[in-house]
């Protein structure tokens, strides 16, 4: 099994649901007190709040480059970053030092898999207003409604 690396902070109630989810999900597949092989990075959301709210994601980009080499020198094969917000640096940071699953991945599957071509979004104020949602959810065939 890979190790995993989660940057947290994002808030940590993010965090709490990652890390819950996906040892729930390796329970179900493998059973018994299986877990899967983490490693947290969290990361001072006050800092990460005062630059979106700056709009300086210059500046966050550098924290999850930062987050994501700690978890590569963890020992980490993949990272998920626990927040929507934060994927507005995605392409800066994933594969520099280790490969980031996308948080809308996982989404668009389950979409396709239940037949699902058009959805509304609910999220933060930067969420709604960057057009990032709407891009990648229509790049891959599902309209979007973010508002």
């Amino acid at each position: 099994m890979k190790k995993i690396g989660l940057v947290g902070g994002t808030s940590w109630q993010s965090t709490v649901d990652y890390y819950r989810t996906i040892n729930e999900l390796v329970q179900d597949r493998l059973g018994g007190n299986h877990n899967a092989p983490m490693h947290i990075e969290s990361v001072d959301f006050s800092k990460i709040a005062h630059y979106v709210g700056h709009n300086n994601f210059g500046a966050v980009g550098v924290m999850m480059l930062d987050a994501s080499r700690n978890l590569r020198s963890a020992g980490c094969d993949v990272g998920l970053m626990c927040s929507n917000t934060i994927h507005e640096v995605y392409e800066g940071v994933h594969n520099r030092y280790l490969p980031f699953l996308h948080i809308q991945e996982p989404l668009v599957a389950q979409l396709k898999e239940d037949g699902v071509d058009s959805v509304g979004v609910l999220g933060t104020k930067n969420v709604m207003q960057s057009d990032r949602y709407r891009k990648k959810l229509g790049d891959c065939g599902v309209k979007c409604s973010c508002s």
